[in-house]
């Protein structure tokens, strides 16, 4: 039964059937990524078995024991190991370079690869981070901060939303 307004919507049962457990064998693997303080992984983009994206922020550990004041914003799986990366991501209204916290990742292929800190879109070409676009004007805009996932189906086609 639907309630739309002030009508009610009825139909006759329908039958249905769930899907049978499937037999598959399981393992899993606990990967433990960064040891400085705090660290996190916000989204994913899976290409294939062996060519995987997280982004967020990866905070490690230096050789004296301190905390690194410059964490890693996305990890990469190579279908045997990961390795940290640190994807540059410019600070608004200025040629300066960091490595901002990542919200989300979204891979048409593995040489169009985009991701965002929020407000900022930065795009991979296989080879290179780069091409960054905000998507806001000013700091006050009400853009700002705000591409937390991604949906597309080219680079001319992709749509970010909250």
């Amino acid at each position: 039964m639907l309630w739309k307004g002030t009508t009610t919507v009825k139909s006759n049962p329908v039958q249905v059937q769930t899907l049978t457990p499937t037999s598959h064998s399981f393992t899993w693997q606990t990967f433990v990524l960064g040891g400085g303080d705090d660290s996190w992984l916000r989204d994913v983009t899976v290409i294939d078995d062996s060519n995987i994206y997280a982004v967020g922020e990866v905070s490690v550990r230096d050789s004296s024991g301190q905390v690194d004041p410059n964490p890693y914003n996305a990890v990469h799986w190579n279908g045997k190991d990961s390795q940290l990366v640190r994807i540059p991501t410019r600070i608004w209204n200025t040629n300066s370079y960091i490595t901002g916290e990542l919200k989300a990742i979204y891979s048409i292929s593995s040489t169009n690869i985009c991701v965002s800190t929020g407000g900022q879109v930065i795009w991979y070409d296989g080879q290179n981070w780069g091409g960054d676009q905000f998507l806001f004007t000013n700091l006050n805009d009400t853009t700002f901060g705000g591409i937390t996932s991604f949906f597309g189906f080219s680079r001319s086609q992709i749509w970010g939303g909250r």
